[in-house]
Parts: structure tokens; C-alpha cells; sequence
């Protein structure tokens, strides 16, 4: 290279005739496509995991002092069983008290899995937490296939009624299996679950009370001391409030931090720390300490004595702001001020991560530049995330955000119109490859905050059109966010004309919807408005193709009744379903429609016999399961009929059904003789198909007729 005596660098630096900085682009770009290609082979839960680690060692590496409160909680944590909760305030250290746990137990050999709540997009709520558990208890026991969500079979007609009533939600079915697998582990597995608060509560939080009473699991939780702990955990726990700093160690920590920056500690300065308002939080001593480190060389060289420098610490500690969030908007100005000539640029950067909603990747930062023709510089942007180290950490995807909430609470009070950045990341999220991850993990947001149908229906459509669990997620993350309020809205637009959104709306996203009976609600508001829909349609059109759609939207709206327990206005609708289902079979008798009636004809059997189970009164009993005897011979007829066409093992095994069905009812109306002539001919399908093939379904189906018989004798 050249020496430039007037700078004091090397100048046109090379390798051979090439020159340095392309070299290393070069290198470096090698890398970094074989670390993408590798990182695209995780799984969504390990990658969640590199996420989670990275928010760790930030938290890890400004981490001084505490030793006696730690040396407690581990020894809680290592001697007891049910849970330890650490409660705090904002700032008060409890996350990281927690990954200095975490990795004392790791150094330990202990099994430890952890999970920071809302520090990605899949760690917001309990079922995505029971996901990434079941998930590392499979590892620990070597179990190669992994647990996955089925996508289930897009048929407009998914089960009957009485299937519906006793089906498990993929939660259900998930929890399960994460309660089995726990009862199979030999030795203690430690799940640390960090800000509690943070996560979508619901009645699922509820289901977890088998991992605190299990002996094999110790359970450490955190959350703010203004969070209500779920009942089910304030039976089991330990709950442990996360201490201000003492003067002690509020001084360690000051001297650790500046210590390890190669900087002096004076008497003064911490007389004046210990006289701040928030010296007990860790959050305030840190950013404190962090300003301090901040002096540079032309700061230091305006001082012409150790005495100057020691009263010029003094008043930057005295003029920090008391509050958290302030304070961290004063150390990120006055670095952003130390780091760059173009201020405003990263800036700009820093209000663009505030209104994001989990953090930006670098190329999206750029992208967001190019679009508005100004200069983005990765270099000063990279400086500032290396100068304030525990401001920063990259999580998911590469994503950057802010490792503490206050801090972003502090930027966005400072944003005067922060609408207008929202907006542009929505039309740079247009602009993206359908398949881009940053795209389907926050599109719908930016749709729903911004009101923006037509971005919201071209999701859709994309969902729709992919297998994507991913996508599906969001779209159902944002229907919870607001109530259903935006699809409802988006319905009324683009219903009528866009098929395909109905159709999402009622053969996909109605499925994600599970037992909560604030999910319930939200569903059955999105269905109504896509009934109004069906209605509009079908006012207009008199089509067979409408009428059929508005026969799937009341099957939609009984589904969500029956699981429920509305089974007076499930009734309701379902009367509607089976006069659109007769109407359609009379127009056009093909087996698929003949299908179609049977189910109606079963759902209303189902419903009635459902019924009979809370009416006290015998009269009213018997009347209803007589009712139930009249659909269920109906849907019998016609399965009789479909029989003799097709004469296989799903006929007649529906054939089998339908007659313990009627059995059934008849019982109900004491008309015993009825009962077992059904039964009988329920016996006869049974042996039919045990007779053709004795699998143990067969052979059950044979027992439990014999059975029935011998019961009502």
C-alpha cells in the first residue's frame, strides 16, 4: 500500500494486483451465503433458539455483581421443585439474572431451555412456547421425528358435529405429547421462561400446570411485580421479588463496567451515582455507566488535568435525565453525534427499528435508503451498534432490534409523525419476493396499522395459495391484535368480489382459531361478516355455486356455536345449512350433494341428542332425541342408497355408524325394542367388515355393538 503521511493510514491497500477491499468483500460474501444456506436448514424452533442466544450474551457481557442474590436463586432453583418466579420492575435486572442462571446451570451440565417472550416473532404466546419446548424435550430424548402441525385436509365439510364436540385442538394434542415425553425423562430438565408478561395469556397458560407438579422439570419464570400470576402457578411457586441494588452492589457494578473499559473510578463520581433516584435499577446504572464509557479522545483532550476530567464526569452523570427511557435517548443521541457527521442518517435509521415491531435486518435498512435516493451507511451503522454493545442485539433472521423495550418507548416519544415511517416500510414490504421471510413474518402488520385492503387481500391470496404454517400464523396474530375488526372491515371491501379471501377466511384461518373463548368470539364475528358476504352474493347471483357457498358459511357458524356450548343457536343455523343442502340435491341429484345431506341430516340428529343432555324434564327429553331418530333415519336412507352404488368399506362403515346413531336415540326415548333392532343391524355391518378385514378398528366396532345389545337387555 501507500503511506499518507497527512492522514497516518496505508492507502490503496492490495493482494497481488487485486485490491484489499474486494478481496475481503469477496471472502466475506462466500461466508456468509454458506452461514445462510446452513441457517435455512434449521428449523423455525432452532433458529428461534440463535435468536434467544444472541439477546443472552448481550444481556451476559454487561453482567457485574449480584453474586449472593444469584448464588440464592440457584440454589431454589437446583434443591426445589415447581417453579421459581422472579418479580421486578422495569429494570431491574430479572432477565438478566436469568441468562447468568441459565449459563451457571449450562457450566453445570444441567439440561436448560430457554425462551425470552416477545424477543421474536414466534415467542409471543403459550402455544408457540409448548411448540419450542416439546421440540428440545424430543432432542433430549432422541427422538428423530419431531412433532409437526398438520395442515389439515381443505374439504368444505371437515367432520361431523359430533366429531367437531370431541376433536383436540393442535394445542391440545401438542400438550399432550409434551406431558407424556416429560413423565419419560431420567434426569431434571430446567425451562427458564423469561418476561411472562410478555406473553399472549390465555387459557392455555392455564394447561401448563403439569410441568410444575412434574418432579423432572423445574420451572424459572420472570415477569414485572405489577403482572398477576395464572392461579395455576400461584399454587406451586416460589415467588421471589428481584431486589433494588444495594449500595454495595450498585458500586460493583459501576467499577466492574468501567474497569472492564479501561476506565478510572473516582470517589466523586460515585458519590453522585449513588444520589441518582434510580441507582437500585441495573437498567440505570448500565446506561449511566454506558455514557461515561462514551468520553473520547476529543472530549479527553479539551481537559487539561485529571481534576478537569473528574468534574467533567461528575456533570454528565448529574445531567442525565432520572427517568430510563429518557436517559437512553440522551446516550443514543450523543453517540450517534460522536460517530457520525451525518447525523441525520442514522437517525433515521433508529426511528425506522423503533416503529418496526420486531427489529430490521441490514438489507432491509438499506433497501429503505435506496428507496428514498439517500445514502445509508453500513459502516456508521455498525460502529454505533459496537459502541453501545448493550443497546443492540441480532436476533432472528438477522433481524436488529433494541435489546430493552424502555429504550424503544424513549425513540418513539421522539418521533413526531412516526405513521410516515410505518408507511414506508409497508411499500418497501410490497416490493418484496412473496416467498421473503421479513415480508410474510410482518406484512400483515404493517397492512393492518396502515389500513391497507389491497396489500392485506394479496397476503391472503398468497396464504391461500401456499402451505406456509408461518404465514398462517400471522394472518391469525393480527385477528387477535384488533378483535377481527380489520377482516371484518377487509370482508366488506373485497368480499364479495374476491372468492378467494372467503374461501381463506372460511377453509383455513377458521381452523387456526382454537379454544379461548376470546379466539371463539373473534372467529365467530370474521364468519358472520362472511356470511353477510355469502348472503350479497347469493342475492345477486341465485347460482347453485353461491347457494353452496352460503350452506358452507352456516356450517362455519354452527361449528364455532357447537364448540361453543350454543347449541340453541347452533340449531338455528344448522336448519338453514339442511334448506340449502335440500334445495342443491333437489337441483341436482349427484352423490356429492346426496354427501352433502347426509352430513346436515347428521348434524341436526347431533345437535338434539347433544341437547338432550341438559334438559331435565323427560318429556322435553324424549321429544328431542324422537327428533334426533327422524334426522338420523333420514341421513341412514340415503347412506343406505350410496351403499348399494359404491358397496365398499367406507359406505358400509358410515352404514354401521348411522345405526348406533339411531340406537342411540331410540334409547333416549325409552323405546327399547327400537333400539336393539338397530343395534342388531349395526352388529351385522360390524361383522361384514370384520369378517373382510379383522384389523383391531374392525374388531372393536364388533365388540361395542355386542355390547350396546347386551346393555339394553
Amino acid at each position: 500500500g501507500t503511506w499518507d503521511e497527512s492522514a497516518h493510514t496505508l492507502t490503496d491497500l492490495r493482494v497481488g494486483r487485486q485490491p484489499l477491499e474486494e478481496v475481503l468483500t469477496r471472502c466475506y460474501i462466500e461466508i456468509f451465503q454458506q452461514d445462510w444456506k446452513d441457517y435455512e436448514q434449521l428449523s423455525w424452533q432452532e433458529k428461534e433458539q440463535l435468536g434467544f442466544k444472541a439477546l443472552m450474551e448481550s444481556k451476559l457481557r454487561s453482567f457485574v455483581g449480584r453474586e449472593e442474590l444469584l448464588d440464592k436463586y440457584h440454589e431454589m432453583a437446583v434443591n426445589d421443585t415447581g417453579a421459581l418466579v422472579l418479580q421486578g420492575e422495569v429494570g431491574s435486572g430479572k432477565t438478566a439474572i436469568m441468562c447468568k442462571l441459565i449459563e451457571k446451570l449450562q457450566k453445570e451440565g444441567k439440561k436448560v431451555f430457554y425462551f425470552f417472550s416477545g424477543a421474536g416473532s414466534m415467542s409471543t404466546s403459550a402455544q408457540l412456547l409448548v411448540q419450542q419446548m416439546l421440540y428440545y424435550v424430543e432432542e433430549q430424548l432422541g427422538i428423530e421425528e419431531h412433532w409437526e402441525e398438520k395442515t389439515e385436509e381443505e374439504v368444505s365439510k371437515l367432520e361431523s358435529l359430533s366429531e367437531i364436540q370431541e376433536k383436540k385442538s393442535k394445542y391440545d394434542v401438542c400438550l399432550e405429547r409434551l406431558r407424556e415425553f416429560c413423565s419419560m425423562l431420567q434426569e431434571k430438565i430446567y425451562f427458564c421462561i423469561d418476561a411472562l408478561d410478555q406473553l399472549f395469556m390465555d387459557e392455555h397458560v392455564e394447561k401448563l400446570d403439569f410441568m410444575i407438579k412434574n418432579e423432572k422439570v423445574q420451572m424459572i419464570l420472570s415477569c414485572t411485580d405489577t403482572f398477576v400470576l395464572s392461579s395455576v402457578i400461584l399454587l406451586e411457586i416460589q415467588k421471589e421479588c428481584v431486589p433494588p441494588l444495594n449500595i454495595e452492589d450498585a458500586k460493583a457494578v459501576v467499577e466492574g463496567i468501567l474497569k472492564s473499559n479501561s476506565r478510572d473510578v473516582y470517589e466523586e463520581m460515585e458519590q453522585e451515582i449513588l444520589k441518582k433516584k434510580n441507582v437500585g435499577s441495573p437498567l440505570y446504572i448500565s446506561l449511566l455507566t454506558q455514557r461515561l464509557n462514551m468520553m473520547d479522545q476529543d472530549e479527553l483532550e479539551q481537559l487539561n488535568s485529571g481534576e478537569e476530567i473528574k468534574a467533567y464526569s461528575v456533570d454528565l452523570i448529574r445531567n442525565l435525565p432520572e427517568e430510563l427511557d429518557e436517559a437512553a435517548v440522551i446516550i443514543l443521541k450523543d453517540a450517534v453525534d460522536k460517530i457520525s457527521l451525518d447525523c441525520r442518517g442514522l437517525q433515521e435509521v433508529l426511528n425506522f427499528l423503533v416503529v418496526s415491531r420486531t427489529g430490521l435486518r441490514m438489507s432491509d435498512l438499506q433497501k429503505l435508503f435506496e428507496i428514498r435516493k439517500e445514502e445509508f451507511s453500513v459502516l456508521d451503522f455498525t460502529l454505533l451498534m459496537k459502541y453501545l454493545d448493550g443497546f443492540f442485539y441480532i436476533g432472528e433472521e438477522d433481524k436488529i432490534d433494541f435489546t430493552h423495550k424502555v429504550i424503544r418507548q424513549g425513540l418513539l416519544k421522539e418521533i413526531k409523525n412516526p405513521n410516515s415511517y410505518e408507511k414506508e416500510i409497508k411499500e418497501y414490504i410490497k416490493s418484496l419476493d412473496l416467498e421473503d421471510s421479513f415480508r410474510m413474518q410482518e406484512g400483515m402488520y404493517y397492512a393492518r396499522i396502515m389500513e391497507d385492503y389491497g396489500l392485506a387481500g394479496e397476503i391472503i391470496r398468497q396464504t391461500y395459495d401456499s402451505e406456509s404454517k408461518l404465514l398462517l400464523r400471522m394472518v391469525k396474530k393480527e385477528a387477535v391484535e384488533d378483535e377481527g375488526n380489520f377482516y371484518c372491515q377487509l370482508l366488506q371491501r373485497e368480499g364479495i368480489r374476491q372468492g378467494k379471501i372467503r374461501d381463506f377466511f372460511r377453509m383455513k384461518l377458521r381452523n387456526e382459531f382454537e379454544s379461548p373463548q376470546k379466539e371463539m368470539g373473534i372467529k365467530k364475528r370474521i364468519i358472520s361478516e362472511l356470511m353477510h358476504c355469502s348472503h350479497k352474493l347469493f342475492g345477486s347471483q341465485r347460482s347453485a355455486s353461491s347457494l353452496y357457498e352460503l350452506s358452507l358459511c352456516y356450517f362455519c357458524m354452527k361449528e364455532v356455536l357447537v364448540e361453543s356450548g350454543c347449541l340453541e343457536e347452533a340449531l338455528i343455523y344448522c336448519e338453514h345449512e339442511l334448506q340449502c343442502a335440500e334445495k342443491l340435491y333437489v337441483s341436482k341429484k349427484s352423490e356429492s350433494r346426496k354427501d352433502d345431506l347426509i352430513y346436515s341430516y347428521t348434524d341436526m340428529g347431533d345437535i338434539l341428542m347433544a341437547r338432550v343432555n341438559y334438559l331435565n324434564g323427560l318429556r322435553e327429553h324424549k321429544e328431542q332425541a324422537a327428533e334426533a331418530v327422524i334426522y338420523y333415519n333420514k341421513a341412514l336412507n340415503l347412506a343406505k342408497e350410496l351403499h348399494e352404488n359404491l358397496n365398499n368399506h367406507y359406505s358400509l362403515r358410515r352404514l354401521l355408524n348411522f345405526y348406533i346413531k339411531s340406537g342411540n336415540a331410540f334409547l333416549e326415548t325409552y323405546s327399547f325394542m327400537e333400539a336393539i333392532t338397530y343395534y342388531s343391524n349395526a352388529l351385522e355391518c360390524a361383522e361384514k367388515l370384520y369378517k373382510s378385514e379383522k384389523n383391531q378398528n374392525n374388531l372393536g366396532n364388533l365388540l361395542a355393538c355386542n355390547c350396546k345389545i347386551g346393555d339394553v337387555f
